[in-house]
């Protein structure tokens, strides 16, 4: 398991633009399985892979498969949803995608206080 860097630039530069949610429930939130693949076949693989901390370079390129971590809902980030990728990633040992979902909780947390 990767962590996928262009993912992880683009969700900062997303959270640094405002574009997050703060509060979401993200188990009912994150996107089902009908809204990946209709924004699959509008936006591209590239687009697609821009929502996934990580890549598991052992499934085959261009399979939804190879995606793995999402943290956002083709709109927004969603805090919750980077903090069940820091989870997860920890559980699993991913200490490089574990970190970077550290970085961009942080970097929310900023931006909230930049806010307040």
């Amino acid at each position: 398991m990767e962590l996928n860097r262009q993912a992880f630039k683009y969700a900062k530069l997303l959270i640094q633009s405002g574009k997050y949610i703060l509060e979401s429930n993200w188990s009912e939130d994150q996107p089902s399985a009908e809204e990946k693949a209709i924004f699959l076949e509008k936006h591209g693989w590239e687009a697609y892979g821009g929502w996934f901390l990580a890549e598991d370079e052992t499934k085959m390129p261009e399979t939804r498969r190879r995606y793995r971590f999402p943290i956002g809902d083709f709109k927004k980030i969603h805090r919750q949803g980077v903090i069940a990728a820091r989870q997860r990633a920890a559980k699993n040992g991913y200490r490089l995608i574990e970190s970077a979902a550290g970085d961009l909780l942080a970097l929310i947390d900023e931006q909230e206080r930049e806010k307040a």
